[in-house]
Protein backbone atom coordinates (compact mmCIF):
# COMPACT_ATOMS: atom_id res chain seq x y z
CA UNK A 1 0.00 0.00 0.00
CA UNK A 2 2.79 2.23 0.77
CA UNK A 3 4.36 1.86 -2.79
CA UNK A 4 1.21 2.76 -4.48
CA UNK A 5 1.04 5.93 -2.47
CA UNK A 6 4.76 6.92 -3.02
CA UNK A 7 3.89 6.22 -6.72
CA UNK A 8 0.81 8.66 -6.70
CA UNK A 9 3.16 11.43 -5.14
CA UNK A 10 5.74 10.70 -7.76
CA UNK A 11 3.22 11.09 -10.22
CA UNK A 12 1.94 14.56 -8.35
CA UNK A 13 5.35 15.82 -8.51
CA UNK A 14 6.49 15.00 -12.32
CA UNK A 15 2.99 16.37 -13.09
CA UNK A 16 3.78 19.51 -11.36
CA UNK A 17 7.07 19.71 -12.90
CA UNK A 18 5.70 19.57 -16.09
CA UNK A 19 2.67 22.24 -15.46
CA UNK A 20 5.59 24.81 -14.52
CA UNK A 21 7.54 24.10 -17.31
CA UNK A 22 4.53 24.43 -19.53
CA UNK A 23 3.23 27.75 -18.13
CA UNK A 24 7.05 29.25 -18.39
CA UNK A 25 7.35 27.98 -21.72
CA UNK A 26 4.47 29.41 -22.95
CA UNK A 27 3.67 29.10 -27.16
CA UNK A 28 7.29 27.66 -27.27
CA UNK A 29 5.49 24.11 -25.43
CA UNK A 30 4.23 23.20 -28.99
CA UNK A 31 7.55 23.14 -30.14
CA UNK A 32 9.12 21.00 -27.14
CA UNK A 33 6.38 18.55 -27.73
CA UNK A 34 7.20 18.43 -31.57
CA UNK A 35 11.13 17.96 -30.18
CA UNK A 36 9.82 15.19 -27.95
CA UNK A 37 8.02 13.62 -30.67
CA UNK A 38 10.72 13.83 -33.28
CA UNK A 39 13.48 12.25 -30.92
CA UNK A 40 10.73 9.46 -30.45
CA UNK A 41 10.39 8.76 -33.45
CA UNK A 42 14.49 8.89 -34.19
CA UNK A 43 14.63 6.33 -31.60
CA UNK A 44 12.12 3.75 -32.83
CA UNK A 45 13.61 4.05 -36.72
CA UNK A 46 16.99 3.82 -35.41
CA UNK A 47 15.94 0.06 -33.44
CA UNK A 48 14.27 -0.71 -36.83
CA UNK A 49 17.28 -0.20 -38.72
CA UNK A 50 19.74 -1.80 -36.26
CA UNK A 51 17.21 -5.06 -36.35
CA UNK A 52 16.63 -5.59 -40.04
CA UNK A 53 19.23 -2.97 -41.67
CA UNK A 54 21.93 -3.42 -40.11
CA UNK A 55 25.70 -2.23 -42.22
CA UNK A 56 27.51 -5.42 -41.49
CA UNK A 57 26.64 -9.13 -39.93
CA UNK A 58 28.08 -8.35 -36.70
CA UNK A 59 25.71 -4.72 -36.28
CA UNK A 60 22.01 -5.24 -35.37
CA UNK A 61 20.21 -4.86 -31.98
CA UNK A 62 22.40 -3.66 -29.74
CA UNK A 63 20.79 -2.27 -26.07
CA UNK A 64 24.03 -0.32 -25.62
CA UNK A 65 23.05 1.84 -28.41
CA UNK A 66 19.76 2.58 -27.40
CA UNK A 67 20.12 3.59 -24.04
CA UNK A 68 22.52 5.83 -25.49
CA UNK A 69 20.06 7.46 -27.66
CA UNK A 70 17.72 7.65 -24.90
CA UNK A 71 20.50 9.24 -22.72
CA UNK A 72 20.81 11.38 -25.69
CA UNK A 73 17.50 12.60 -25.80
CA UNK A 74 17.20 13.07 -22.14
CA UNK A 75 19.93 15.65 -22.64
CA UNK A 76 18.79 17.43 -25.63
CA UNK A 77 15.50 18.20 -23.11
CA UNK A 78 17.83 19.47 -20.28
CA UNK A 79 19.80 21.66 -23.06
CA UNK A 80 16.25 22.91 -23.55
CA UNK A 81 15.92 23.81 -20.55
CA UNK A 82 19.16 25.32 -19.80
CA UNK A 83 18.56 27.54 -23.10
CA UNK A 84 14.99 28.61 -21.42
CA UNK A 85 16.64 29.70 -17.69
CA UNK A 86 19.04 31.91 -19.34
CA UNK A 87 15.94 33.83 -21.27
CA UNK A 88 14.67 33.95 -17.79
CA UNK A 89 17.74 34.97 -16.62
CA UNK A 90 17.85 37.65 -19.44
CA UNK A 91 14.47 38.59 -18.85
CA UNK A 92 14.81 39.46 -15.43
CA UNK A 93 18.12 41.14 -15.73
CA UNK A 94 16.37 43.47 -18.58
CA UNK A 95 13.44 44.26 -15.71
CA UNK A 96 16.16 44.36 -12.74
CA UNK A 97 18.89 46.62 -14.44
CA UNK A 98 17.57 47.78 -17.47
CA UNK A 99 20.23 45.77 -18.88
CA UNK A 100 19.94 46.45 -23.06
CA UNK A 101 20.51 43.42 -25.04
CA UNK A 102 21.33 43.38 -28.73
CA UNK A 103 18.76 40.55 -29.63
CA UNK A 104 15.80 39.47 -27.67
CA UNK A 105 15.84 36.03 -25.40
CA UNK A 106 15.90 33.84 -28.03
CA UNK A 107 17.95 30.76 -26.45
CA UNK A 108 14.97 28.50 -25.70
CA UNK A 109 13.68 28.94 -29.00
CA UNK A 110 16.52 28.45 -31.11
CA UNK A 111 17.60 25.39 -28.93
CA UNK A 112 14.58 23.93 -29.79
CA UNK A 113 14.71 24.73 -33.33
CA UNK A 114 17.88 23.29 -33.76
CA UNK A 115 17.78 20.24 -31.56
CA UNK A 116 14.20 19.43 -33.97
CA UNK A 117 15.91 20.03 -37.29
CA UNK A 118 18.99 17.52 -36.23
CA UNK A 119 16.63 15.06 -35.37
CA UNK A 120 14.23 15.50 -38.31
CA UNK A 121 17.81 15.38 -40.21
CA UNK A 122 18.48 11.68 -38.39
CA UNK A 123 14.85 10.89 -39.07
CA UNK A 124 15.66 11.28 -42.75
CA UNK A 125 18.63 9.22 -42.83
CA UNK A 126 17.19 5.97 -41.33
CA UNK A 127 14.60 6.84 -43.66
CA UNK A 128 16.96 6.30 -46.76
CA UNK A 129 18.83 3.01 -44.82
CA UNK A 130 15.13 1.97 -45.36
CA UNK A 131 14.72 2.93 -48.78
CA UNK A 132 12.20 5.91 -48.74
CA UNK A 133 14.24 8.96 -50.28
CA UNK A 134 13.60 12.89 -50.18
CA UNK A 135 17.03 14.65 -50.54
CA UNK A 136 15.59 18.27 -51.61
CA UNK A 137 14.07 17.80 -47.72
CA UNK A 138 17.38 16.44 -46.45
CA UNK A 139 19.23 19.59 -47.91
CA UNK A 140 16.96 22.14 -46.92
CA UNK A 141 16.64 21.48 -43.28
CA UNK A 142 20.53 20.75 -43.29
CA UNK A 143 20.65 24.53 -44.68
CA UNK A 144 17.70 26.02 -42.20
CA UNK A 145 20.43 24.52 -39.35
CA UNK A 146 23.46 26.20 -40.38
CA UNK A 147 21.33 29.25 -40.99
CA UNK A 148 19.96 28.82 -37.24
CA UNK A 149 23.59 27.73 -35.70
CA UNK A 150 24.53 31.38 -36.71
CA UNK A 151 21.72 32.85 -34.46
CA UNK A 152 20.08 35.86 -35.19
CA UNK A 153 21.74 39.03 -37.38
CA UNK A 154 22.83 41.61 -34.69
CA UNK A 155 20.54 44.53 -34.32
CA UNK A 156 21.55 48.26 -32.93
CA UNK A 157 20.47 48.37 -29.53
CA UNK A 158 18.20 51.57 -30.18
CA UNK A 159 17.33 54.06 -32.47
CA UNK A 160 20.05 57.04 -31.19
CA UNK A 161 23.13 54.73 -31.79
CA UNK A 162 22.01 54.61 -35.56
CA UNK A 163 22.00 58.68 -36.02
CA UNK A 164 25.48 58.91 -35.98
CA UNK A 165 25.55 56.80 -38.70
CA UNK A 166 23.86 58.33 -41.21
Amino acid sequence: MESISQSIMMRGVLAGLWAVVSYYAGNVTPLFYLMIIFGLTDIILGMAVARWYPATPEDGWCSEKIIRGFIRKIACIFLVGVAWGIDFMILEADKTFDFPMQWGPYFGLFALCYLILTEGISILEKAEIMGVYVPFLTSALKNFRKKISKGPPERPLNDEENKGDL
